[in-house]
């Protein structure tokens, strides 16, 4: 599961850069969003 989705995460900013994002902006915005969704302390 956890290879499933670091390969989704990685499939989602790799999509991003090649539309012309910033690849450093892009790796943190998806880690942020793939955090978000995924791992809920509360």
């Amino acid at each position: 599961m956890v290879d499933e989705s670091g390969g989704l995460m990685l499939r989602q900013a790799l999509q991003r850069i090649a539309k012309g994002g910033s690849v450093i902006r892009t790796l943190v915005a998806t880690f942020m969003e793939f955090f978000d969704k995924n791992l809920k302390f509360c």
